[in-house]
């Protein structure tokens, strides 16, 4: 019984945080009514675990340094809503990997779409083209909490 609820305690935010991601790339917005059913079932679940703390400091942890970069641009409402709900799963160390993991692979994403978008023209046309504005960073961060919960960051440990 103990392993099913484990499984579930994994399982339910990876779906979750997957399906937003496909939200989010499609429509770049995260509903809020995910994210919140996301975070309080953490915190529930969490209670039942007597892990609920380590939840809530670990998701109001990103809290604030998410809503700082939501000012300067960098990341939207959702994104700091998604990081908060998703850190509610985790401890806080994991949180901490959990946004690093973020930027890099928000880095890499920005490669990839610089590198689509120079194949796509010519060096010459590159620069009259609209260059993308925003990325979608759902994507990086349901990269880097699967990354997280598979454990490839353990050995940072």
């Amino acid at each position: 019984m103990v392993s099913q609820a484990l499984l579930w305690a994994w399982l339910l935010p990876a779906m979750v945080s997957t399906g937003l991601a496909a939200y989010d790339l499609h429509t770049r917005r995260i509903p809020n009514l995910a994210t919140y059913s996301l975070l309080l079932f953490g915190l529930v679940l969490g209670f039942a675990f007597d892990t609920a703390g380590e939840g809530l400091v670990a998701g109001s942890f990103w809290l604030w340094p998410g809503i700082g970069g939501f000012y300067l641009g960098i990341m939207g409402g959702g994104d700091v809503k998604l990081l908060a709900a998703l850190g509610a799963w985790l401890t806080p160390q994991q949180a901490l990997w959990l946004l690093l993991f973020s930027i890099v692979f928000a880095a890499g994403m920005a490669l990839v779409v610089l590198a689509i978008h120079l194949l796509r023209s010519t060096l010459s046309d590159a620069y009259r083209r609209e260059w993308p504005k925003d990325l979608a960073f759902g994507v990086p961060i349901c990269c880097a909490f699967w990354f997280v919960n598979m454990g490839g960051g353990e050995w940072l440990y």
